[in-house]
């Protein structure tokens, strides 16, 4: 099983909507912030993107939840 077809099982298991897990062109740790995003209730089309790199992702994704806790 791929780091891929893990992912949007655990997603599925989560009950979370793992459209935006559906890409070949990840890499883990893109994956891993995409999930932890969703995991987290936020809106990850805002960072979602291919041309993201994971750090970028991982700081937006932290943001976004220091948003979403106030």
């Amino acid at each position: 099983m791929s780091y891929l077809e893990i992912c949007i099982e655990v997603g599925i298991e989560k009950g979370l909507d793992v459209s935006h897990l559906i890409r070949e062109d990840w890499d883990k740790e893109q994956l891993l912030q995409v999930l932890w995003g969703l995991e987290d209730g936020l809106d990850v089309s805002i960072y979602a993107k291919k041309e993201i790199d994971w750090r970028e992702m991982k700081e937006i994704r932290e943001r976004l939840l220091r948003e979403k806790r106030r």
